[in-house]
């Protein structure tokens, strides 16, 4: 078998879970904290042509897009705050989309290679200003 055909035997990859606080609608001049769902390393076997194969897909990176132009990549998912992966201030109030991608590693009988899988969400930041009433 090829290293192709093995990773096609792959067990599929779970989509990522992007979690931010506040989670629905951010604050310029405010952290966004951002974390993700972790998973534990994946493994299948199988036969190709009468060839036994085996595949273990292993989570190893985790990047997210702010939807300003800014990227944070991290080497684990993080948590709930305080232990969150990490934080963005926005700048500017207007609708954003928020990416995460989750790099993989597939070892497999054959070979190595890596795969990703991503999620986006949309993501809202408004202004407040204070105002002085006297």
């Amino acid at each position: 078998p090829t290293l192709d055909e093995v990773a096609a035997t792959c067990p599929g990859l779970p989509a990522p879970r992007l979690h931010r606080n506040p989670d629905r609608e951010g604050v310029t001049g405010m952290a966004t904290w951002l974390w993700a769902d972790g998973h534990a390393a994946l493994r299948s076997t199988s036969a190709i042509r009468g060839y036994p194969v085996s595949c273990t897909a292993v989570p190893e990176r985790w990047t997210w897009y702010s939807g300003d132009g800014a990227s944070y990549s991290r080497s684990g998912p993080g948590a709930p705050p305080p232990d969150h992966a990490a934080e963005h201030t926005y700048r500017r109030k207007g609708a954003y989309t928020q990416r995460l991608v989750v790099r993989w590693r597939l070892e497999t009988s054959h070979g190595t290679r890596a795969a990703s899988r991503q999620t986006r969400r949309g993501y809202q930041v408004a202004e407040i200003r204070g105002a002085l009433v006297e």
